[in-house]
């Protein structure tokens, strides 16, 4: 048993999610893995479709999830409910022998399955509904019953049209009534989440590529590719700072009223009067909160306790 005693992950992490009665993780090749509210394992690691996942989102007691296989050319949007044992599912080759796209298996063990014929470019979820910007498409409101609330056509901004790319979305997040869609180049577009109305749209005045964008309330973190982070609030640059490499996970910090950022083998806390880092020997995929505290997920499946809790 590692030295925190709680069971180490048998793949490599790609993320993880909290519900009610405790977490799923989910792999870097799209495993399924339930835990309890103290981090143990709950079942066997199932895969219930063989390619890596795209996004993931828990909305009320249902989980989530899209996959995109551009080798096979086969998408899928689907769900499954929380609490029950997750199914090991279809065989790459018996995907590529099927007639068509359409035609071809859906995941294992789901309420409802889609076919995409358009990549998943963000998505993100709450209690209520979940967001889905697909590309060339547009953006999406959907309940957990798979019921399209609203349709709205995918995000432009003037300003950023000179730039090859730029408005290519990479993010979005849902906090209280908006929906919050982000682009490589520092757009933003602000949705209600009741109707899909646009609220507001901007350009972050800063020069580089967003790679993603975590949010609370009224702050956002962008993470940049070459490893530079703004903390951007109220229309202004908060703070800025540059890390080792991009980040893989940040949170909102209560305790200290910052960002508790999961790095390039370095956990960092940056708040408005301060920036702290701690160099670790493997990369950190997540921040876990149990009742024990906050721990870090590592990308060999063990954990560490954060030193910002």
């Amino acid at each position: 048993m590692p030295e925190t005693g709680i069971p180490t992950i048998p793949f490599h992490p790609a993320q993880v999610l909290k519900w009610e009665k405790g977490f799923v993780v989910i792999g870097v090749d799209g495993e399924f893995l339930s835990l309890d509210r103290e981090l143990n394992p709950v079942g066997d690691v199932k895969k219930p479709f063989p390619s890596p996942i795209r996004h993931a989102v828990i909305v009320d007691d249902r989980l989530v999830v899209s996959w995109i296989e551009h080798e096979l050319l086969v998408g899928r949007l689907s769900a499954f409910e929380l609490g029950k044992q997750f199914e090991d599912g279809p065989e790459r080759a018996e995907i590529r022998l099927s007639n068509s796209i359409l035609d071809a298996p859906h995941p294992a063990g789901v309420i409802w399955s889609h076919a995409l014929n358009s990549e998943p470019l963000a998505m993100s979820g709450n209690n209520e509904l979940f967001c889905l910007i697909l590309w060339k498409k547009g953006v999406y409101g959907f309940t957990n019953q798979d019921t399209e609330l609203w349709r709205m056509p995918e995000p432009t901004w003037s300003n950023l049209k000179h730039l090859p790319r730029a408005e290519d979305v990479v993010d979005c997040s849902i906090d209280g009534e908006h929906l919050n869609v982000w682009s490589r180049g520092g757009g933003y577009t602000l949705y209600s989440t009741e109707n899909g109305e646009i609220v507001k749209s901007n350009v972050v005045d800063y020069e580089g590529i967003v790679d993603s964008v975590y949010s609370y309330k009224e702050n956002y973190l962008l993470c940049y590719e070459d490893g530079n982070v703004i903390w951007y609030r109220d229309e202004e640059i908060v703070k800025q700072t540059i890390l080792k490499g991009v980040v893989q996970h940040a949170e909102w910090n209560s305790n200290s009223d910052g960002w508790a950022i999961s790095g390039w083998r370095e956990e960092c806390l940056l708040t408005e009067s301060d920036f702290q880092r701690v160099q670790l020997s493997e990369i950190p995929v997540q921040r876990v909160h149990s009742k024990h505290g906050c721990y870090l997920l590592l990308n060999n499946g063990s954990y560490i306790k954060s030193t910002y809790q």
